[in-house]
């Protein structure tokens, strides 16, 4: 070999991997040479221990003393940890990637040092780091333990890890004394790329280089933290950015990484750290939040004649505006569903806020951050206009949002449309509505809840579509439930009813509405777990007769009606439908019904099911029927069925009859 070649080989050892294109221009050779390089080495070697992927070159940690030894290159050229800041970062990262004390014996191992080397090099280590709120605490019985600030220590880890690269063979050291997980960089290295492509960003090499070893590291870091540590760039304000739902990609492979994890992971990649990271305080300092608030205040009034004086208005838009403007330092792109469909059918109080936004200091927030901030403006305005109205009516309703106060303030603005007879007593998020035990009748959510209250679950109300048919399910609900239907006739007449007599009348129309409460509780229960069935049948016939026969079993039918069933489906079938691809064979009572009951075969692969049933002769199946078909013509619902199994398929039906999908 020739010694340009064994210098090459000599470099690629301290290295670990290198860009073929910088192996190029440092050696000033072609990226065919690097290539015959590569493959002489494993035929000499009889093994793969040069890996060659067209971009990089990469030698296995494990490999290094072996090509050593083969091309006579003196191992000690390739230990620089014995050099005092080396082994002084090495033992750092040691203590910092353990949650327990690590003995002295343990981190002198790890270094390669003796006892006292490393006690002198830890008390070093504690003069540079102290000055950042952080320090090794060190207990004769039990040994070393770093402590501080949670977000200053991984501050510190990544200051260690921009000074591993500048040693030698600094990135085969983080991968054999700290990462310690072979062909992990590889693999994240690619899913960066990946991702640079999708963002339509540039990180730098020396970045790009780095970033998949502080990202391994941090990994490490979040397994071992269990306390709670502050961060306060918060989850939920990046979470619905166009640029943090890609990120989080390149984390598919770590479930039990916390969202403050994720949110701080994300901030990694974007090349931001303790210095740079403009955080919620650094926004409150470079532009003065109270006056802007004030600002935007006093011009909404100029222009849209209305009072915007009131506390809890300031309090919504500054709890917005703060995230808005880290999103816009960061150069984030929010998310915001409703833009089109919001501007279309409120462009005028749009317009106004997008004025007004662009006119403070040159902000110039996005389209979708200020709508945002129109939907509160909106929501308020509403508010107080129909205040006096709101106070007057009977039935109650509470509106939850998991995506922000904003969506929830348009979504109270689009129910009111809607359903203008109930009260909306206010918007809360998921946490502040089991905190408060709020008295109400229904509860309008954008996601699932825990709760013996009535939920609608709202999804795509922001189309007509959307909204006629969530329309219809509510007021299907009014309709069934008695006690709503009480109450809404008793506010109706409250004014011409004597006041002595109220509580009369009322019991009576209670009583009036008796017998469908009881035939509506009798309702809820839609399906038990034994009258659904997943089968593989080629055709809908077979899974007829096979529900029929399991009907028949439980001695709900006779097999009088099991052949009338079957000669009617087979003439009929193309109207015997409940739903979409959904058919329902059945005959009269008087063909051998004996009993209410029901089964439901699902075929996945056919996208096609069949509910037999055995009806009652007083019709009390009918609404069950109803109810069920809310569901069989939900399209969301009956994908969610299609990939669901026997058990699930209970909870998901009864789950989304409760929420308000029927």
């Amino acid at each position: 070999m020739s010694e340009k070649y064994k210098e090459i080989v000599r470099y690629l050892l301290n290295v670990n991997h290198e860009k073929i294109e910088s192996l190029t221009r440092r050696f000033d050779i072609a990226s065919e040479e690097v290539a015959n390089l590569a493959n002489d080495i494993n035929e000499h070697l009889r093994k793969k221990v040069v890996i060659n992927n067209g971009e990089m070159v990469y030698i296995a940690t494990e490999f290094t003393s072996m090509i050593a030894e083969y091309y006579q290159i003196p191992i000690d050229e390739l230990t620089p940890i014995y050099k005092p800041e080396v082994r002084r970062d090495i033992a750092f990262l040691k203590i910092a990637l353990n949650d327990e004390y690590l003995s002295l014996d343990n981190v002198s191992e790890h270094c390669l040092a003796s006892k006292n080397t490393l006690t002198n090099d830890i008390k070093v280590i504690n003069r540079y780091i102290y000055e950042n709120d952080i320090f090794i605490e060190y207990q004769r019985k039990y040994g070393y333990l770093l402590k501080g600030q949670e977000l200053n220590i991984r501050a510190e880890i990544m200051n260690v890890v921009d000074r591993m690269f500048q040693y030698p063979n600094g990135r085969s050291l983080l991968e054999e004394k700290v990462i310690m997980v072979k062909g992990e960089y590889f693999l994240l290295t690619e899913r960066i790329r990946k991702l640079e492509s999708k963002l339509d960003i540039t990180l730098s090499d020396e970045y790009l280089n780095k970033l998949p070893y502080i990202i391994l590291i941090m990994i490490k870091r979040s397994e071992i933290t269990d306390k709670e540590w502050d961060l306060s760039i918060k989850f939920q304000d990046l979470s619905n950015t166009k640029e943090f739902k890609e990120i989080q990609g390149l984390f598919w492979g770590y479930p039990e990484l916390s969202k403050r994890d994720l949110t701080y992971l994300a901030l990694v990649f974007l090349g931001a750290n303790r210095v740079d990271l403009k955080t919620e305080s650094d926004v409150k300092s470079e532009i003065k939040i109270e006056e802007f608030v004030d600002f935007i205040t006093m011009k909404l009034e100029e222009k849209l004649a209305f009072n915007f004086k009131n506390n809890q208005f300031k309090s919504k838009l500054t709890q917005h505006l703060i995230p808005a403007l880290v999103r816009k330092n960061l150069k984030l792109t929010i998310e915001n569903p409703v833009t089109d469909d919001f501007i279309q059918r409120y462009y005028p109080v749009y317009e106004v806020v997008k004025e007004i936004i662009d006119g403070y200091k040159n902000i110039g927030l996005d389209e979708a951050e200020i709508v945002y901030l129109a939907m509160i403006v909106l929501g308020h305005m509403y508010y107080i206009n129909n205040e006096e109205y709101r106070n007057n009516k009977e039935l109650k309703a509470v509106v939850v949002c998991h995506s922000g106060h904003s969506i929830s303030e348009l979504m109270k603005v689009q129910l009111k449309d809607m359903f203008p007879d109930v009260n909306y007593v206010g918007t809360c998020s998921m946490r502040q509505f089991y905190e408060a035990s709020l008295n109400v009748d229904i509860v309008f959510s954008t996601i699932p809840l825990n709760t013996n209250k009535k939920v609608f679950i709202m999804e795509n109300i922001f189309s007509d579509k959307g909204r006629e048919e969530f329309k219809k399910k509510v007021e299907s609900y009014f309709e069934l439930d008695p006690n709503i239907k009480t109450r809404q006739l008793m506010n109706f007449l409250k004014d011409v009813i004597p006041e002595e007599n109220y509580e009369e009348i009322q019991d009576k129309a209670h009583t009036f509405f008796e017998t469908e409460e009881e035939e509506f509780n009798n309702s809820l229960g839609l399906l038990e777990e034994h009258q659904i069935k997943f089968v593989r049948d080629k055709g809908i016939f077979q899974m007829a007769a096979k529900g029929l026969n399991l009907l028949k079993n439980r001695g709900s039918i006779n097999q009088n009606y099991f052949d009338s069933t079957m000669d009617i489906f087979e003439e009929k079938y193309q109207t015997m439908i409940i739903g979409p691809n959904i058919y329902l064979p059945h005959a009269p009572v008087e063909e051998g019904a004996i009993r209410e009951d029901y089964q439901l075969l699902i075929n996945p692969s056919l996208e096609k099911c069949v509910l037999c049933i055995s009806p009652e002769s007083n019709n009390a199946h009918v609404k069950k029927l109803l109810e069920l078909n809310g569901l069989f013509t939900d399209d969301l619902f009956m994908k969610r069925l299609y990939k669901s199994n026997e058990k699930d398929l209970v909870k998901l039906i009864e789950g989304s009859y409760e929420c308000g999908i029927w």
